[in-house]
């Protein structure tokens, strides 16, 4: 669970892309349906 949330934050920051973090979440084996609105949540934020 850690690992996720460093690798969120470093999103949130701008060091990794959506499809990185897509793909970490699979390597992860994260649901990316679950993960998946977080992520495009961000990076509209992230892209206002």
């Amino acid at each position: 669970m850690r690992q996720i949330i460093q690798a969120d934050q470093a999103f949130v920051r701008g060091e990794t892309t959506v499809e990185q973090a897509l793909k970490y979440s699979l390597t992860t084996h994260t649901n990316v349906k679950l993960l998946s609105p977080l992520i495009n949540q961000k990076w509209m934020i992230a892209r206002q």
